[in-house]
């Protein structure tokens, strides 16, 4: 996977990340994205045909499929509509993400299994942490995987605002393909999540 994603939600709760090795950073004020496959589009303007309403709908099924070839231990792949993620195995049990996104499904309801999910993320975390998806549910609904301990402001702020980019990558007909890596790899609760360029 890899492809046209590029930049970092970095400091995802609150401490700055480095800009070493070609990473870009940012706080929780903002949150830089991946800029999708036609650079200089506004992926945050209206599509050419108005907004678009999603209305809540049924998950759609998950298909597991094989894992790259050489693939770690432990690593899953899977299909949700037209979108595409392996998950990497990280030695607290969270799992580095490596996707493409070609779907938004807007508002899906959340499955009894993703909402457990949720709050046992949210129970191995802090004070005002919520179970926070590393890959947004309205791209990969019902991956119970992606789920995280994370700060429930950021979750709807500068994250949102991430994702919100994604989608009007989407609606431009663009697809989205990138990394995310919790860090740390040890701990249960990552303080950032990477994007490498």
């Amino acid at each position: 996977m890899g492809g046209a994603a590029g930049g970092v939600v970095g400091g995802v709760y609150g401490a700055a990340t480095s800009a070493a090795e070609g990473w870009t950073h940012c706080g929780t004020d903002a949150a830089v994205g991946p800029q999708g496959a036609q650079a200089g589009q506004d992926a945050s303007a209206p599509s050419p045909q108005g907004p678009t309403v999603m209305e809540a709908r049924a998950q759609p099924p998950i298909k597991s499929v094989e894992p790259p070839e050489g693939s770690p231990p432990g690593t899953k792949s899977y299909e949700i509509g037209k979108n595409k993620i392996t998950l990497t195995p990280q030695p607290a049990g969270t799992y580095k993400a490596d996707f493409d996104i070609r779907e938004d499904f807007g508002d899906v309801e959340r499955s009894s299994a993703t909402r457990t999910a949720g709050a046992n993320a949210r129970a191995n975390g802090e004070d005002g942490d919520v179970g926070f998806h590393t890959v947004a549910h309205r791209f990969l609904p019902g991956l119970t995987e992606t789920l995280v301990p994370g700060n429930g402001s950021l979750n709807l702020s500068s994250y949102k605002a991430m994702e919100n980019r994604i989608a009007g990558q989407i609606r431009l007909g663009n697809t989205v393909s990138g990394s995310i890596q919790p860090v740390p790899r040890e701990a249960i609760r990552p303080i950032r999540l990477i994007w490498p360029k």
